[in-house]
């Protein structure tokens, strides 16, 4: 798959649903910098495109997760706060900033991100049980 992706790539530099793709496949192995590298270029590319954003703010959270440092922590909230305040209506971008809130040891800071994603779509099943952790 990733063959394809990236021969996708070769062919369409800007195909920012296919770096976004190679993004991910990266990520799931643990490059984190690289799948990093790949989701900054999707945004570079298209701005408006949310998923891309989504993903850099999981892939630096998995980094600052990993690393616990200040830097790393204001990497991600600086991402996801992008994303947050780009695309309001996104419930993944609430979801993600409730997890770093987390990751900062803020519990109602999580619990009011996980709430609004919940607003968002009621159905969101990773925030309810992420929540339902909490309460």
């Amino acid at each position: 798959r990733e063959r394809e992706i990236r021969r996708a790539l070769s062919l369409e530099p800007r195909f920012v649903t296919a770096r976004n793709r190679l993004g991910i496949l990266l990520l799931r192995r643990g490059e984190i910098d690289a799948a990093a590298a790949e989701f900054r270029r999707a945004v570079r590319d298209d701005p408006a495109f949310p998923s891309a954003w989504n993903n850099l703010g999981v892939a630096l959270l998995a980094k600052a997760a990993a690393e616990r440092t200040p830097a790393a922590l204001a990497r991600a909230k600086r991402a996801i706060g992008e994303l947050v305040a780009r695309f309001p209506e996104y419930p993944k971008g609430y979801y993600n900033r409730a997890r770093l809130a987390l990751l900062a040891g803020d519990r109602a800071g999580a619990a009011s991100d996980l709430r609004r994603a919940i607003e968002l779509d009621p159905e969101y099943a990773k925030a309810r049980a992420l929540l339902a952790d909490l309460e």
